[in-house]
C-alpha cells in the first residue's frame, strides 16, 4: 500500500507536463533518431561552403590524419579523403553513416 504523502504526490504530479518534457528531451538535436530522419536530405558529394572554409582553416599538411567525430553524411570527411588525408569518420546516427557510405561507393 502507498503511504499518504507518496499517494498525494502521485496524484498531484503534472504527468502531461512530465511526458512533454521527456518527449522534448527525446527529440533534441543530439538525438540520433532526429539525425536518422534528416539523413535522406543530405548529399555527401555536394561540398557545402562551410566545409570548404573549415578545411582551409584546418591548414592540414599533406597526409595528416583526421578524426571526424559527428561526421554526418561526410561533407568534410569525403573531401578530406579525396585530398589524400587518412580519415576516420564516426557518427551516432546509423542513417547518416549509411548516407556517408553511399557517398564513398
Amino acid at each position: 500500500m502507498v503511504d499518504g504523502d507518496v499517494r498525494s504526490e502521485l496524484l498531484s504530479a503534472d504527468w502531461n507536463g512530465e511526458w512533454m518534457r521527456l518527449q522534448a528531451a527525446r527529440h533534441r538535436a543530439d538525438d540520433s533518431f532526429e539525425w536518422d530522419k534528416r539523413a535522406r536530405h543530405f548529399r555527401p558529394l555536394e561540398t557545402a561552403p562551410y566545409a570548404r572554409d573549415f578545411m582551409k582553416l584546418l591548414a592540414l599538411k599533406p597526409g595528416e590524419s583526421v578524426l571526424d567525430m559527428g561526421c554526418g553524411a561526410g561533407s568534410i570527411a569525403i573531401p578530406l579523403a579525396q585530398a589524400g588525408h587518412p580519415v576516420i569518420a564516426a557518427d551516432f546516427s546509423p542513417a547518416m553513416l549509411g548516407t556517408l557510405d553511399a557517398g564513398i561507393e
